[in-house]
């Protein structure tokens, strides 16, 4: 611990920028060659600190993403690196880069210089990088069949009741009712919540999250002092506390929304080509990727997007958000479509003939059961009977 005290004597990370980091020998070795001493002092880094994580994850993340040989950089793995950045995007590391490129001495310049190119390479990742750590995590573990909390590189936690609660407070996290070390706790954490499962999510600040069957969230362990966002990729339900200085943003792939105080639900499956956001209180405003301005939504109206078509409609709001409760309700709906949604919750094909599908149904479903409980209720419902062998389900009509 004493040889860590001489490296870092004089610094204050807590000051640090994202190029700071990139131009610190102790941050790099810590990356790249971490020891227990090193691990144990950015642990306690995270655990005190929130303003400026963002830029310790993006340096990290950085680091990470640039593969090198040896100890040092040879002076053709430096040209590889110039060689693909951008002439316009070189210019933006200005100072800096002709700073660091000069020096040449130190290998932590070096290696600085070249994971600052990179990371310009990557489109706005240093704005934009929840979506960087959104696309590291990818959906991992969403076809486990239990839902999976990641804290950390070294800890996951597995979690395999149909319905969850997950709650960050000041002393760490609780999963269940029961505390997880903080110790593990990092800058960013991943919520998968595999077919047939749900949970909830309830951040410090006192927003609560309803994550649905087939979803996962990435979000910060702690929110900055200007913002607060989250990154999705499925369906959830939000609860926002509110918040004047620091507004509520929601990402996916194709749109963002943001808000101050509100309730409202969001579908946006990066497998699926349509976009929902469904006002229950409060007000939003959407963006969509690429294009300019925003777009704002009322309470009881419904915003799609779907292959560049925006659409807005009033909409009965508790059938889009009755999933958080642990129902399904449904209005005059094809039995096709009920059907659908059911394989898409559960995650199994259910077949169907075209009798059975052009039926119109009303009624109310209880996702909290097993599938087939559940298509017993359907026949009950409507004249159907289903059939079950080898894990796959079939409907048929029969008056």
């Amino acid at each position: 611990m004493q040889n860590i005290q001489n490296k870092i004597a004089g610094k204050n990370y807590r000051d640090y920028s994202f190029e700071d980091f990139l131009n610190d020998e102790f941050f790099i070795s810590s990356v790249r060659q971490p020891t227990e001493e090193s691990r144990a002092f950015w642990r306690k880094f995270i655990r005190e600190n929130g303003d400026n994580l963002q830029s310790y994850n993006s340096a990290r993340l950085c680091v990470e993403s640039v593969p090198v040989s040896g100890d040092s950089l040879s002076d053709k793995e430096i040209t590889d690196i110039w060689a693909g950045v951008n002439t316009r995007k070189s210019a933006r590391l200005g100072s800096l880069s002709r700073r660091l490129y000069v020096a040449g001495a130190s290998v932590a310049a070096v290696v600085a210089l070249a994971l600052v190119a990179v990371f310009l390479n990557r489109g706005n990742a240093v704005e934009q990088d929840i979506y960087a750590f959104a696309g590291q995590f990818q959906a991992a573990g969403m076809n486990s069949g239990d839902v999976q909390l990641v804290l950390s590189e070294d800890r996951l936690v597995t979690i395999r009741d149909r319905e969850s609660e997950i709650t960050y407070g000041t002393t760490g996290v609780q999963v269940k009712g029961e505390a997880v070390s903080a110790e593990r706790v990092t800058g960013y954490n991943q919520l998968t919540v595999p077919n047939g499962k749900r949970s909830v999510l309830t951040f410090s600040e006192g927003t609560r999250v309803w994550v649905n069957a087939g979803s996962r969230v990435v979000y910060p362990v702690e929110f900055s002092e200007r913002e607060r966002e989250i990154y999705v990729d499925g369906e959830i339900y939000l609860e926002v506390s509110p918040d004047s200085n620091r507004p509520f943003s929601v990402k996916t792939k194709d749109i963002g929304v943001r808000v101050l105080g509100t309730a409202f639900n969001v579908t946006a499956r990066e497998s699926d080509s349509v976009r929902r956001v469904v006002l229950v209180s409060g007000s939003v405003k959407i963006s969509v990727h690429g294009e300019k301005g925003e777009i704002s939504l009322s309470p009881d109206r419904m915003y799609e997007h779907n292959k560049g078509e925006n659409r807005i409609t009033d909409v009965d709001v508790y059938k889009y958000i009755s999933w958080k409760d642990g129902m399904y309700l449904f209005k005059n709906e094809r039995l096709g479509d009920i059907l659908e949604r059911l394989s898409a919750y559960y995650g199994i094909n259910i077949e169907y003939d075209g009798m059975s599908g052009d039926l119109r149904c009303s009624g109310k479903l209880d996702l909290k059961s097993e599938l087939k409980d559940v298509l017993t209720g359907l026949t009950y419902t409507a004249p159907v009977l289903f059939h079950s062998e080898n894990g796959r389900y079939a409907i048929k009509y029969s008056p």
